[in-house]
């Protein structure tokens, strides 16, 4: 047999020109390809060089395109796409037996390449599971299916993806009014969508949702004005197409719920809901509240406290937060420390009370500001509310729940004096208490034992609220190296004072202070001592020189709690001298200073 070897070098325009005959080689000198011919076929069959994918850039979209045909589209293997603005496509031209096209957006805006689009010739259409949006640098390999006659996607399919962007889920559908309650609701396009944008023309229920398919995603949005109940595990429904829920989800308007379809279970379940009828006013109750209250520890759940006067004696009562005595219908709940690494809750369902009787000071002294604290002792489970005056003027005694402590009765004539002490209706022996609160006399009693004014104020205790002895949050400090001199024999101020402002009169100050105190010979005594006001308070600080004249003494400094009653009280440092000495505070002439500071203490 003999074979006849023909070839042939020529222009692009050539090429396309003629038929190269049965087995002849064509070199396209403007493609730089291999065209191989079969005698029939024009331009004969291009064969493109290894590695290489001819690129086309067409001209730049400015409209929507169906059967989008661009020029040099029988020879392209990846085109270049870019747009005026967003754009769709409807359908390519030119698809043949295993064509391959990689199609990559390098413009700026979004191109759609849009699934079954009528709006192009059937054979060159895109046959997708939606439509595909190509984003700006975005690309999507497709081929054509010649048993389907259409454009099939080949890139993609992993189980993983990144969405580097915003996610838009566009499946919405908006389906007549629901004027029934309703049973396997299956609204036309369903399957295709992801929003059901639904409305009632009165309350109605749906038993269930058709589109059982594995991780299928559906939010329902109820645009109406009307709840639309999702009815949970209701048998109206095929088993496959109920909800799965735990409760009923009322949706009313405005309100939205996602859910997602549990292939194992066969069950849509709930993503998230926006329906507040779980959570409306009053439907989270104490019962439930407590447990849960039990990580903020909070001492009182569901309760307030009020004060009342009468014959000279204060009564200080429980209410709800309703105002009313606990009820089992509304109960006051306490939360105690257990001592064992637990706590315990406490039911109050009826009046809870203490009276401090006319006559009892509860360790007050006339016109002196004091604070009241209120507490509860759990007493083998029976609730016992009571009261103690923290400050007793010399020691101020805490408040601390992780102890038990032991109260006395109060007695009810008037014999409840103690500051200090805590006081109940009937005495309790090393129980654990909580705080329920503090009320405050800012001026005090007029007469103690005469309970006829009302607090000041009264703050439930809880988070932020400072107990006896613990800082307030004011500190005020001074600084200086000014030294004053005096020979005089009575006190006489110095630069080293402070004048801060309390939050009340009733707390403590607890007032610092330091510097060097010298005398100018060895034969007197020089001394200071702090003051509020003209009033000494605290020790009276004297030293006797023994050595040589003008020497140092030594450093001076001291801490002192005062109960100033007053919101503004001003303390200083006061120095005098013996006889003809001369006393020197804060002593510099080593370069020292002084100076004070006083801190605010809940009492």
């Amino acid at each position: 047999m003999s074979i006849i070897v023909q070839r042939r070098r020529d222009t692009r325009t050539n090429c396309q020109a003629g038929t190269p005959a049965d087995g002849e080689l064509w070199w396209d000198q403007t493609l730089k390809a291999l065209r191989m011919g079969d005698g029939a076929t024009l331009g004969g069959y291009l064969h493109k060089r290894w590695g290489y994918s001819y690129p086309l850039i067409p001209a730049q979209i400015t409209a929507n395109q169906n059967d989008y045909n661009p020029t040099d589209l029988s020879i392209a293997e990846t085109i270049l796409l870019n747009s005026d603005a967003a754009r769709t496509i409807t359908g390519i031209a030119g698809g043949a037996f295993g064509r391959n096209i990689k199609l990559i957006n390098r413009g700026s805006f979004e191109i759609t390449l849009a699934n079954s689009s009528a709006s192009s010739t059937a054979a060159n259409r895109f046959l997708f599971e939606a439509d595909i949006v190509m984003r700006p640098n975005a690309a999507v390999e497709i081929q054509y299916s010649t048993t389907d006659s259409r454009w099939m996607r080949t890139s993609g399919g992993v189980k993983f993806a990144t969405i580097p962007q915003e996610l838009l889920l566009t499946g919405v559908i908006s389906p007549a009014q629901i004027t029934a309650n309703t049973n396997d609701y299956a609204p036309t396009s369903v399957a295709l969508a992801t929003t059901l944008r639904l409305s009632t023309d009165a309350s109605r229920n749906l038993t269930g949702l058709v589109d059982p398919r594995d991780g299928a995603m559906k939010m329902i949005i109820n645009v109406g004005s009307n709840p639309l109940v999702l009815k949970n595990a209701d048998a109206g429904s095929t088993a496959a197409n109920r909800f799965d829920f735990g409760n009923d989800v009322t949706l009313a308007g405005k309100q939205a719920a996602l859910l997602r379809y549990d292939g194992t279970d066969a069950r849509w379940k709930l993503v998230s809901s926006t329906a507040g009828a779980a959570v409306a006013a009053g439907a989270v109750t104490a019962q439930t509240l407590a447990p849960s209250a039990l990580g903020a520890r909070v001492g009182m759940i569901n309760g307030t406290f009020v004060e009342s006067r009468v014959g000279g004696a204060a009564t200080y009562a429980v209410k709800t937060l309703a105002g009313t005595d606990p009820t089992s219908a509304d109960p006051v709940f306490f939360v105690f420390n257990t001592g064992g690494g637990g706590y315990v809750i406490r039911a109050v369902t009826a009046a809870l009370s203490i009276v401090i009787s006319s006559g009892s000071s509860a360790g007050a002294i006339n016109s002196v500001a004091f604070h009241l604290w209120l507490v509860a002792f759990d007493d083998a489970g029976t609730v016992r509310l009571g009261f103690k005056n923290c400050w007793t003027g010399t020691v101020l005694s805490g408040l601390n729940e992780a102890f038990p402590a032991s109260s006395t009765a109060e007695g009810g004539a008037g014999g409840a004096d103690n500051a200090g002490t805590f006081y109940t209706g009937t005495a309790v022996a090393s129980k654990y208490y909580c705080i329920i609160g503090v009320a405050s006399y800012e001026a005090g009693l007029a007469a103690v034992g005469t309970w006829g004014i009302a607090p000041s104020w009264m703050q439930l205790y809880g988070p932020g609220v400072p107990k006896p002895g613990e800082p307030v949050g004011e500190v005020t400090q001074m600084l200086t190296s000014t030294t004053t001199s005096t020979t005089a024999t009575s006190y006489q101020n110095t630069g080293v004072t402070v004048s801060p402002t309390l939050k009340s009169a009733a707390n403590i100050a607890k007032v610092s202070w330091w510097g060097g105190l010298s005398g100018a010979n060895s034969s007197a005594a020089v001394y200071a001592g702090l003051h509020r006001g003209a009033t000494q308070i605290g020790p009276e600080y004297i030293e006797f020189l023994n050595v040589a004249s003008a020497s140092l003494v030594g450093p001076l400094s001291g801490e002192w709690l005062d109960a100033p009653n007053t919101t503004t009280p001003a303390y200083m440092i006061k120095i005098k001298a013996q006889a003809t000495n001369t006393t020197r505070f804060p002593e510099n002439t080593s370069g020292g200073n002084g100076g004070m500071k006083v801190e605010e203490l809940m009492s």
